[in-house]
Protein backbone atom coordinates (compact mmCIF):
# COMPACT_ATOMS: atom_id res chain seq x y z
CA UNK A 1 0.00 0.00 0.00
CA UNK A 2 3.03 2.26 -0.22
CA UNK A 3 1.70 3.52 -3.56
CA UNK A 4 -1.50 4.72 -1.89
CA UNK A 5 0.35 6.31 1.04
CA UNK A 6 2.42 8.38 -1.34
CA UNK A 7 -0.21 9.26 -3.96
CA UNK A 8 -3.64 8.90 -2.27
CA UNK A 9 -4.80 7.72 -5.72
CA UNK A 10 -7.18 4.87 -4.94
CA UNK A 11 -8.48 4.61 -8.51
CA UNK A 12 -5.05 3.92 -9.98
CA UNK A 13 -4.26 1.49 -7.15
CA UNK A 14 -7.55 -0.30 -7.89
CA UNK A 15 -6.45 -0.77 -11.49
CA UNK A 16 -2.94 -1.91 -10.49
CA UNK A 17 -4.40 -4.53 -8.15
CA UNK A 18 -6.97 -5.62 -10.72
CA UNK A 19 -9.97 -4.95 -8.51
CA UNK A 20 -13.35 -4.34 -10.14
CA UNK A 21 -14.55 -2.08 -7.35
CA UNK A 22 -12.93 0.71 -5.37
CA UNK A 23 -14.65 -0.67 -2.27
CA UNK A 24 -12.47 -3.78 -2.48
CA UNK A 25 -9.32 -1.69 -2.65
CA UNK A 26 -10.54 0.37 0.31
CA UNK A 27 -10.70 -2.77 2.44
CA UNK A 28 -7.02 -3.47 1.80
CA UNK A 29 -6.07 0.13 2.56
CA UNK A 30 -7.99 0.00 5.85
CA UNK A 31 -6.35 -3.29 6.82
CA UNK A 32 -2.91 -1.88 6.01
CA UNK A 33 -3.59 1.18 8.18
CA UNK A 34 -4.65 -1.04 11.10
CA UNK A 35 -1.44 -3.06 10.74
CA UNK A 36 0.61 0.14 10.80
CA UNK A 37 -1.12 1.34 13.96
CA UNK A 38 -0.49 -1.99 15.69
CA UNK A 39 3.17 -1.93 14.72
CA UNK A 40 3.59 1.63 15.93
CA UNK A 41 2.00 0.81 19.28
CA UNK A 42 4.68 -1.81 19.87
CA UNK A 43 7.46 0.76 19.49
CA UNK A 44 5.79 3.92 20.77
CA UNK A 45 4.15 3.53 24.17
CA UNK A 46 0.90 5.39 24.69
CA UNK A 47 1.57 8.44 26.82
Amino acid sequence: MEFYRQTKDIETLRKILGHSYTATTSIYITLANVDIEKAMNVFIPIV
